[in-house]
């Protein structure tokens, strides 16, 4: 469990799904990213879209500031054309072992998203590093 309101759990849930969306991912695909596949049915996300927050537990909003942190050193990074932050998702890196940032995110889980993270955000880096 971890220390959100409702409401703060309902924003999170709606736009780190948007996010992934805008990603092109499949609501089974959204489902696993955030860890849930055990427990909840891709079929059953759009309750999450309309309102309810994902189950509050602390791997799951994790993944989800991890996304959300994400798509907003993609926003930094291409500011002016939101296009190229699908592109560069999608897209072979060396940094990754010629995968893709979205490989890597869908069959690394929680380190995945970490990885993509902090290859995109120097900031975030950079504190990981000294709190480590």
């Amino acid at each position: 469990m971890i220390d959100l309101t409702e409401k703060q759990c309902i924003d999170i849930t709606q736009h780190a799904i948007a996010v992934m969306q805008s990603w092109g991912l499949s609501d089974s695909d959204i489902v696993e990213l955030a860890g849930l596949s055990g427990s909840i049915k891709g079929r059953h996300l759009d309750r999450y879209k309309r309102g309810k927050p994902l189950p509050n537990e602390k791997d799951v909003y994790i993944r989800l500031e991890h996304v959300l942190g994400i798509d907003e050193a993609l926003g930094t990074t291409y500011p002016r054309n939101e296009q190229m932050a699908r592109i560069w998702l999608n897209r072979p890196h060396r940094r990754f072992g010629k995968k893709t940032p979205m490989e890597l995110i869908m069959t690394g889980g929680a380190k995945g998203l970490l990885a993509v993270r902090m290859d995109l955000d120097c900031t975030f880096s950079w504190d990981k590093s000294i709190s480590a």
